[in-house]
């Protein structure tokens, strides 16, 4: 347990961001009710400020880094509650300015790449009789890569970091729809769509 400690400091001494995310899920086209699931994220981030010659001026900043992030949908089915993990790297391309030397918007795209998925099923009220359905590194269930965009607006606190409020929508996913088990399509019927992340949480240093 002592050696755990010094990995949980550097864990949590890393800029990262905790997020509210949900996903709509259509079955035969009607809609199932999708459950709304917290999450939290950890990464490096680099961070380059104005002035250069491809931006004209010192508000403006290119925000990039490397995260390890979770993605997720979980629904209700029959009583059931369904839950869609993946766990993979992002990297993102920011672009955006700061105002008044205190507040900054921006926006860009976000480059996923899962390398883990895992499903489960339990009682959707009771949370009991949990079931492990899928859990392995570089599933075939799961794409290579997949983009997401993103809206961010926020505030800067000098010597503390930056906290921020951001928006992303996921307009495709981490499911391989081409997927096939003995030759069936197991999701053929599903629709994943319109994944939105709501970051309430962000600190990143530098900027």
């Amino acid at each position: 347990m002592k050696k755990l400690i010094p990995l949980l400091f550097f864990v949590l001494s890393l800029p990262g961001f905790s997020q509210i995310q949900v996903g709509k899920v259509l079955l035969d086209e009607a809609e199932l009710k999708s459950v709304p699931t917290l999450t939290f994220d950890f990464g490096l981030p680099i961070n380059i400020t104005g002035p250069y010659a491809f931006m004209k001026s010192e508000e403006m900043f290119i925000e990039s880094g490397l995260y390890l992030t979770t993605d997720r949908y979980v629904f209700d089915l029959n009583g059931n509650r369904f839950s869609h993990r993946s766990i993979g790297f992002n990297i993102p391309l920011r672009v955006g300015k700061i105002i008044k030397n205190k507040y900054y918007i921006g926006g860009g795209n976000n480059f996923n790449f899962p390398i883990h998925y895992r499903q489960f099923k339990y009682d959707a009220f009771s949370f009991n009789n949990k079931q492990k359905v899928v859990s392995e590194f570089f599933s075939d269930q799961i794409v290579k890569f997949y983009p997401s965009l993103e809206l961010n607006a926020g505030f800067s606190t000098h010597g503390i970091g930056r906290f921020s409020i951001r928006v992303q929508m996921h307009f495709l996913d981490f499911f391989n729809l081409g997927y096939t088990e003995n030759g069936v399509l197991p999701y053929e019927k599903i629709t994943w769509t319109n994944r939105y992340k709501l970051i309430i949480l962000s600190y990143n240093p530098g900027l």
